[in-house]
């Protein structure tokens, strides 16, 4: 209610637990735009509903209409309207400059009061001068130095919708265009572009820019959230001055940057992998399919395979063959169990995924050491399959087993030569003539006379 005090249509903070001053409120914002009362919470409170039940009563008695309420630690940012409208076109005024605001937007508003400072600064110091506005978003500081009296202004912005907004700001101030330019530029890229523009008496820039070519450089430069990025620099990014990991993918603004990811996205490369994750792997934030294999990387840490190889399991078959052609499993050696490695598998013709690749009951494993063929269930071509030949005691190399010139397909006996067979039963034969034949002359010789 202190803070209430003196305002008008002018922007003014009337809590600012960011500042740490008020414990168990760091999380918690209220601004004071006009009529409207702008919240802003960072984290989720568990007293929402109180709190929303108190700022309703606040306004009962205060000068303001509307309550807009913006939820930082959810995804995307949303802000919803909680008391009263909002108009479709709104402005906040700073030291009667207008500056267009979308209370609504997922991401900022379009104003950013922690660099009133720094725009009032500019204002004092522009006239006359040739102004590089770098990283300049909705371009208030052009608008503070075009107040200013500046001859020329050049504002520098990857966005070009950031840029349109920023053209309306200059005609919400009825300001006149004239040496007020506004290029869509990579600033990173585009430093012989920039120069030619110049010299520049005042530089607005990134701490980390080059200024070895101005005659004048004043950096303004904050760091509300503490990653390492300026804050001009975030706002050029899209990321949030007041997170420090603004996608919440666990990997801080700064860091991610370094190692070539989007701070704005948990999944830079958009191939189904969270960022985190995949610094965690050693795969690529950039590169949807880090090892080449067709296969993308976020698939891959679903399968459990290697993003960052091939050849997951080093059988000799790559991720991807593995995958869709062969079925087999990509994080496996040996899918199907059989003692045989799948490349080898595929290599001879068998199947990786049957342990008995000619259906004959004996295992590919079991065949290829004993030198049956696994492709085949009759390896010898004798009619009896290969395990019925190792079941009965049969050679499943063989089609004669017992060489006696008859296929064991026909032979009566595949397990005994014929010669075996027949030497028995040939003495048996003599053996009865011989006993028949004396029977018969003991018969002749012993007849009465």
């Amino acid at each position: 209610e202190k803070n209430l005090q003196n305002t008008t249509n002018e922007f003014k903070r009337l809590f600012h637990g960011r500042g740490g001053l008020y414990e168990g409120w760091k999380h918690l914002t209220i601004d004071s735009i006009d009529d409207i009362l702008s919240v802003a919470l960072y984290m989720e409170e568990e007293k929402e509903a109180e709190l929303l039940e108190m700022l309703k009563e606040f306004i009962s008695t205060s000068r303001h209409e509307t309550i807009v309420l913006q939820r930082r630690y959810t995804k995307g940012s949303p802000s919803e309207v909680i008391v009263g409208e909002l108009a479709d076109e709104l402005s906040v005024v700073e030291n009667s400059m207008k500056i267009k605001l979308n209370l609504l937007s997922n991401k900022n508003s379009g104003y950013f009061p922690d660099m009133k400072n720094g725009r009032e600064f500019v204002r004092e110091n522009s006239k006359d001068k040739s102004i590089l506005n770098l990283f300049s978003y909705t371009c208030a500081f052009s608008l503070a130095a075009s107040l200013g009296g500046a001859n020329k202004v050049s504002n520098i912005d990857m966005s070009k919708g950031a840029l349109s907004t920023g053209r309306v700001n200059h005609h919400l101030n009825d300001l006149e265009m004239r040496g007020i330019s506004f290029h869509p530029y990579n600033i990173l890229k585009s430093f012989s572009r920039i120069k030619k523009k110049g010299p520049y008496d005042l530089i607005i820039r990134n701490l980390a820019g080059n200024d070895s070519t101005f005659a004048l450089n004043v950096t303004i430069s904050n760091d509300c959230d503490g990653d390492g990025i300026t804050d001009i620099d975030e706002l050029s990014l899209g990321t949030s001055m007041y997170l420090l990991d603004s996608d919440a993918d666990g990997l801080n603004d700064d860091f991610e940057l370094s190692i070539g990811g989007d701070p704005t996205s948990a999944d830079s490369d958009g191939d189904g992998a969270l960022d985190y994750d995949e610094y965690m792997l050693g795969s690529s934030l950039y590169l949807n399919d880090t090892d080449g294999d067709g296969l993308l990387d976020g698939m891959e840490v679903e399968l459990g395979s290697d993003p960052t190889s091939i050849d997951s399991d080093g059988d000799g078959l790559d991720d991807w063959n593995e995958t869709y052609t062969y079925l087999t499993n990509p994080v496996s050696t040996d899918t199907d169990s059989d003692g045989l490695e799948d490349g080898f598998e595929v290599s001879v013709g068998l199947n990786p995924l049957s342990p008995d690749s000619d259906g004959d009951g004996l295992g590919d494993l079991f065949e290829i050491l004993n030198f049956l063929n696994p492709l085949s269930r009759d390896t010898d071509g004798d009619g009896w399959s290969d395990a019925y030949e190792v079941e009965f005691c049969m050679s499943p190399t063989s089609a004669d087993t017992d060489g006696d010139g008859i296929p064991d397909g026909i032979d009566w006996d595949p397990q005994e030569h014929w010669v075996s067979t027949a030497i028995p039963l040939t003495l048996l034969s003599v053996v009865l003539l011989v006993a028949v034949f004396s029977f018969l002359k003991y018969k002749v010789y012993t007849q009465p006379e």
